[in-house]
């Protein structure tokens, strides 16, 4: 519990140097601790501004880890509300391969906006 403290307290160093492997290796070494999960989870997220963010992001296992966590903490509303916000982050980019999709390329979940042409 103290180490994943410790890490906890680094999540914000991290996330400012853009170290996503180190935040993807302390979310799946702390699996257990919710409290690690959430803050990985935003940092991950928070992190998903561009092309180059979200695949090193994916590439370093992040997708993985997040939905971990996930499935790990079901009943905490914190990981699944920051797992989500990574999730969707990651995947906007590819809605837009989907011919059918309902939402801009590029918006943000609390942004969302229906397009109304079929």
């Amino acid at each position: 519990l103290a180490a994943a403290e410790a890490f906890l307290r680094l999540v914000p160093e991290l996330k400012a140097q853009n170290d996503t492997t180190a935040l993807v290796l302390g979310m799946q070494t702390y699996q257990s601790c919710a409290r690690v999960q959430e803050a990985g989870c935003r940092a991950l997220s928070d992190l998903i501004d561009n092309e180059e963010k979200e695949m090193a992001i994916a590439g370093a296992g992040g997708i993985k880890v997040v939905l971990t966590a996930m499935m790990v903490h079901t009943g905490n509303a914190g990981v699944q509300e920051q797992g989500c916000s990574a999730l969707w982050k990651l995947s906007v980019p590819y809605l837009s391969l989907c011919p059918r999709h309902p939402y801009p390329h590029r918006s943000h979940p609390a942004g969302i906006s229906r397009n109304t042409q079929s």
